[in-house]
């Protein structure tokens, strides 16, 4: 696709159903071009007619959006403690089908099981529909050779990840950070949709967190953005790196081993449990100074808890957004502090989201005889 074709994509994709009238305002190019461009990707079958719009005192116009069943993409989430999940979805981002496994963690059992995913995922539709895949990884990714440069929690780094389930598989591995992709989910899905400004904070295995200022990313210098894993804060009567005193099983430690799950320990919490809310204090206090730093730096409009946090209730967000606020103060009184709306799904969504989006990025629809998609392509999105 050109950039005019994918921008159409990604709008339609986005935001649903528009005319060309409407594109053509959006992009600030002619109606004439707009047509070009959606004519041909009407012949190509990747976008369809969906109805007729409103008039605006003339002619009602054609509607349209994008067609489904064009391709899938599939997603990879490596960056639970306990399973290794894939999704696949269509044209549209509606998920087709997914999967998990359990797997040890070592780097072995991921690639097996990460194959094993790929496959089952890729066999339930013919090959010629499969546009892309993405693996969101828990670490530091290099774009530009699509290797793992960091990753604290899972034996990832400089083993060629990706080469090595595209051998397995047959098929191209595009890698991204998982957080990174999940605030993608948000800001094409979720509550980020009609924000440019605001951070997106993950808890899972490991904390990340992702910035976006007037409407796009930042990276940083090395794409390093947003490792806030270190930040220091207070736990145990002492001082402990945010992702330490936010880890799931340190705080079911914390409740003495009375709760299966943080869910029950923070639904505890609501209902007045003085030993639940000892416990939930402690971490909404550490959860709160952690991330007033990156939001005394960056100044968002809004803030995003995703991952694991969504389990956390609606007691602990409403103290979190009032211990937020005292310590990293909104100039203007607006910012917004909520939960995701994919929660613990939105890294795995946002995979395939990126495996979708690749289509817009001049990656071609894998066919039968030319499965393997250009690495080169791959490395320079």
């Amino acid at each position: 696709m050109n950039s005019t074709s994918g921008e159409i994509f990604r709008i339609l994709l986005r935001e649903g159903r528009f005319s060309r009238a409407e594109l053509a305002e959006r992009l600030g190019i002619s109606r004439a071009a707009v047509s070009a461009v959606t004519d041909h990707l009407l012949k190509e079958g990747l976008i369809r007619v969906s109805g007729i719009g409103e008039s605006r005192g003339g002619k009602p116009p054609v509607m349209l959006s994008m067609e489904a069943d064009a391709f899938h993409g599939i997603g990879l989430d490596i960056g639970s403690g306990r399973c290794l999940r894939a999704l696949r979805c269509n044209a549209a981002g509606e998920t087709v089908e997914r999967m998990e496994l359990p797997f040890q963690n070592t780097f072995g059992d991921i690639l097996e099981k990460s194959t094993y995913l790929i496959r089952a995922l890729s066999g339930g539709c013919p090959r010629a529909r499969i546009a892309g895949i993405c693996a969101a990884v828990s670490g530091i990714v290099d774009r530009e050779r699509n290797e793992i440069l960091l990753s604290a929690n899972f034996p990832l780094a400089h083993h060629r990840f990706a080469d090595r389930l595209e051998e397995a598989c047959g098929v191209g591995v595009r890698l991204e950070n998982r957080s990174r992709v999940s605030a993608e989910c948000e800001r094409y899905f979720g509550t980020a949709k009609e924000c440019g400004d605001f951070l997106f904070v993950t808890a899972e295995k490991s904390i990340g967190s992702t910035l976006y200022s007037n409407g796009r990313l930042f990276p940083g210098w090395n794409g390093a953005a947003g490792e806030i894993r270190s930040i220091p804060v207070p736990a145990d009567g002492g001082i402990l790196p945010l992702e330490q005193a936010l880890d799931e099983s340190r705080i079911l430690r914390l409740g003495r081993n009375r709760f299966s799950s943080e869910e029950e320990l923070f639904t505890a919490f609501e209902q007045g449990d003085p030993e639940a809310e000892e416990v939930c204090r402690e971490i909404l206090e550490a959860a709160a100074k952690g991330i007033a730093v990156a939001v005394n730096l960056t100044d968002p409009e809004l803030v995003i808890l995703g991952g694991r946090f969504r389990s956390f209730g609606a007691l602990f967000l409403r103290e979190f957004r009032k211990s937020l606020n005292e310590l990293a103060p909104p100039l203007s009184g607006r910012r917004r502090v909520v939960y995701s709306a994919a929660g613990r799904d939105g890294a795995l969504k946002g995979a395939a989201l990126a495996a979708i989006l690749l289509q817009t990025e001049n990656v071609r629809i894998l066919s039968p005889e030319g499965r393997r998609s250009s690495r080169r392509a791959h490395h320079k999105t």
